[in-house]
């Protein structure tokens, strides 16, 4: 019985898929279904929301748009919303109508921004499928105002296990452990501050892979800090990072 509701719910899932012109196999987070996989995608917004009140954003990589919208929502005055392919941001355009917001096909891996264009910059469970993040990285240093901030998701890797996993996903190109991440981001002149991504136990382990809407409330995904040491050593759902340019004298709060 649990096996054909989940294939009922798969099958209606296709159909509105369809029905609004999202690509069915992507590594995109469709939200028209608020599946666990959703709610730990959009937790990571919800996580990166307090930093954006008041702030002119970027949100790099931003897919469906439901990421830009939930930081509008949090009092961003401006968000910019880019993506690589341009079907994520038609369908953006047509769900997020707000005049805060824009979204415009643009590629994260060869992007040049005017310096100091933006206060904050997102980017969730994107420089894993970049080539070369460090190009990303070098242009989004440049487009920071003073007192900006880089905010970035990237998968928990910090085994074999992990790696692995991680190296069967054909989307995923730049599969580094969490502490090269971290050194990545000190030899491209950042400060960081960092977080792992947990969950309710007692609910049990998010299935990211059940079509079917979640029964769980946002609010169980939350974020632990941690040194690197301790986030390589405990596995999580994810390592987010706050980024400050090495040479400002900002500190994240």
């Amino acid at each position: 019985w649990l096996k054909l509701q989940r294939l009922a719910a798969r099958s209606a899932s296709v159909a509105r898929k369809m029905a609004t012109g999202f690509p069915l196999h992507s590594e995109c987070v469709w939200p028209g279904s608020e599946t666990d996989l959703y709610l730990a995608h959009r937790s990571v917004y919800a996580f990166f929301a307090q930093w954006v009140t008041g702030k002119r954003v970027l949100d790099a990589g931003s897919g469906a748009g439901y990421g830009a919208a939930l930081l509008a929502s949090a009092g961003a005055t401006a968000i910019v919303g880019i993506d690589s392919d341009p079907r994520f941001v038609r369908y953006a355009r047509r769900r997020y109508r707000d005049q805060r917001i824009t979204f415009q096909v643009a590629d994260c891996s060869t992007l040049a921004l005017p310096a100091g264009s933006f206060d904050v910059i997102t980017c969730s469970n994107v420089l894993e499928h970049l080539a070369n993040p460090a190009t990303f990285l070098s242009s989004g240093r440049r487009a920071l105002r003073a007192g900006g901030a880089l905010l970035v998701a990237v998968p928990w890797i910090a085994d074999e296990v992990s790696l692995e996993w991680n190296r069967r996903n054909p989307w995923h190109l730049s599969n580094l452990r969490v502490d090269e991440w971290a050194e990545l981001f000190v030899r491209q002149g950042w400060r960081f501050r960092l977080w792992t991504q947990t969950f309710d136990p007692t609910v049990g382990i998010p299935n990211f892979l059940d079509p079917r809407p979640s029964h769980r409330p946002l609010s169980e995904f939350q974020f632990r800090e941690q040194p690197v040491t301790e986030a390589l050593s405990t596995w999580s759902l994810g390592v987010t990072f706050h980024l400050t340019p090495a040479d400002s004298q900002a500190a994240a709060s």
